[in-house]
């Protein structure tokens, strides 16, 4: 039940959510468009840039003065090591030695403790000095965007932003009043079926209770209420009925909502070809089917409005006994006339005329299957037709002419 109703409030849903998102970017962009525009911007990435460049050099010199300082440290802890071990190596004198050995080793661990602290220092200005690399050429690549900056591009997003923000709010009105008609037009179903719903589950409870109630009494009291309630004391003879008025009812408002969505899609249609459509391609053999003296009268009638192409195949000359000359002549001097040598030349003829344009429309009650692909087919720009004894209907086109 209610599916329809269910469907266009996701779709409401769903277009707010667009909206937001379409609005958030638009935000985005005009700041974007902004900060560009700002001459401050640019003047503070350039100062940026130098301060950033006046720092890195002192810190290069740093970092050299501490690869010379570890080197020199490296250096005289290899000859400590070297004297250490030279001593040693004199097991003899060991006694004699043992104080310049310790003092040798003390001095071991003093320039190894230095050599540590410097390379923990370097470690540390090394880190500093990438960050700021980093930041020279994310500035440096800031400074490149702001001088190569198009502000085209953004203004034409913001172009295509306002656009689409304009589209979706038309959108959510058309079908927030869409959602409004179909509520007032079921309004008074709903409520029967409420009602309806309401009186099944008190049936179905008074039917649970019989069925578990084992007193006759109390049976005979709950049968007598019933009654009063519905006029008869047999819940399920009023489950039965009751369940077929649902049916019916949920029938009813299905149809209802149906009704209401088709006159609005038939609407948005027609409002759509009025709108876009200046030029007419009309199928002549499809709409000659009956003959071709109806279509001259309509084709005077068409270029008020349009401007006016008909293709037709060879079959219209058995079909009309008439020539190519003939045929031309009996229509305005704005209609323009082309026959084809085949029906499925003339298809072609068609579809590929229409895609020189947008504006183009082509009335036939052909559905060009095999053309289902090509861009007019796709995007519907194909008008059917109703030809009756004296009158012609093109309902996209909010056409009813008489001849």
């Amino acid at each position: 039940m209610n599916t329809y109703i269910t469907i266009t409030e996701l779709e409401l849903t769903k277009i707010d959510e667009i909206l937001k998102n379409k609005k958030t970017e638009l935000i985005e962009v005009e700041k974007a468009l902004d900060q560009f525009n700002d001459n401050a911007t640019i003047s503070n990435l350039y100062k940026d840039y130098n301060s950033l460049l006046s720092d890195r050099e002192p810190l290069k010199n740093k970092l050299k003065i501490n690869e010379k300082n570890i080197n020199s440290s490296t250096a005289k802890l290899q000859e400590i090591n070297n004297k250490i071990e030279n001593k040693s190596k004199w097991y003899h004198k060991i006694f004699g030695q043992s104080k310049e050995i310790q003092i040798l080793l003390l001095d071991k661990n003093i320039t190894q403790e230095s050599i540590n602290r410097l390379k923990r220092i370097d470690r540390q200005q090394q880190d500093t000095f990438k960050k700021i690399e980093q930041q020279i050429v994310t500035t440096s690549n800031s400074i490149e965007e702001f001088t190569n900056f198009d502000s085209s591009k953004i203004l034409k997003l913001q172009f295509v932003l306002n656009r689409d923000i304009k589209y979706y709010q038309e959108h959510y009105t058309k079908l927030d009043g869409l959602n409004e008609e179909i509520k007032n037009a079921i309004s008074e179903d709903k409520v029967n079926l409420n009602n309806l719903n309401n009186q099944l589950a008190q049936a179905e409870k008074y039917d649970k209770m019989l069925s578990n109630e084992k007193e006759p009494s109390v049976r005979r009291d709950h049968h007598k209420t019933f009654e009063e309630l519905f006029g008869t004391g047999n819940p399920r003879e009023i489950i039965r009925d009751r369940k077929i008025k649902i049916k019916k009812t949920e029938e009813k408002i299905n149809r209802i909502i149906s009704k209401v969505h088709t006159k609005y899609k038939k609407n948005e249609r027609k409002k759509e070809v009025l709108s876009n459509c200046k030029f007419l391609i009309i199928d002549g053999n499809n709409f000659c089917y009956k003959g071709i003296d109806h279509l001259i009268p309509f084709t005077n009638f068409l270029i008020q409005k349009y401007e006016v192409l008909i293709m037709f195949d060879k079959s219209i000359l058995k079909h009309t006994r008439r020539n190519f000359d003939q045929i031309k002549s009996s229509f305005p001097k704005d209609v323009e006339i082309k026959i084809q040598t085949s029906e499925y030349e003339a298809d072609q003829s068609i579809i590929s005329y229409a895609e020189n344009r947008k504006d183009i429309y082509i009335i036939s009650n052909d559905k060009f299957r095999d053309y289902k692909n090509e861009e007019a087919v796709a995007n519907n720009r194909l008008i059917g037709h109703e030809i009756f004894d004296s009158k012609i209907l093109i309902h996209d086109l909010d056409i009813n002419f008489s001849f």
